[in-house]
């Protein structure tokens, strides 16, 4: 055997070793980001029936929106004007959430669950890029509130 094969014999066998705890680990991680994740879902789906719910009873309103998350679309249509359309993309496997509508005005935001550098939670990160989220608190109603008044044409800060 020569010294560069037992070197790597060694670097495997401690790899192997290892593996049940680095498995257990990601296992660990993966649950916790699964709860948070579906916490999340839960959450941007109730902000938005909620403040669907309130600007449709509002008297000067009416009727004008309609949020649907069970079909193949998921997100907020505008009863009035059907290219009027707010996606609410899920992506479980990224947990990570994409509201975007084209028109009047563009908007695109992500919102998406990380874990604590100390693996033992997890927090709400919101961005207009994937790669440049950062934490958030874990209320939702501002991002609900900018992206519905997307929808209407109103830019929102």
């Amino acid at each position: 055997m020569s010294q560069r094969s037992q070197t790597l014999a060694a670097h495997a066998k401690q790899f192997l070793e290892n593996q049940p705890e680095h498995d257990a680990a990601t296992l660990r991680r993966n649950h916790l980001l699964d709860e948070g994740f579906a916490r999340l879902s839960s959450d941007i789906r109730t902000e938005f029936e909620k403040q669907t719910d309130e600007l449709n009873h509002e008297p000067d309103c009416g009727n004008v929106l309609i949020c649907r998350f069970v079909d193949g679309r998921p997100g907020v249509f505008h009863v009035i004007r059907p290219e009027l359309f707010l996606s609410v993309k899920f992506d479980a496997p990224l947990r990570l959430i994409t509201i975007e509508c084209e028109h009047p005005i563009k908007f695109k935001r992500f919102i998406g669950v990380k874990l604590y550098d100390n693996e033992t939670g997890w927090y709400y990160a919101w961005g207009e890029k994937k790669s440049e989220l950062v934490s958030c608190d874990d209320q939702v109603d501002w991002l609900v509130n900018d992206a519905l008044y997307a929808l209407f044409g109103v830019p929102r800060a």
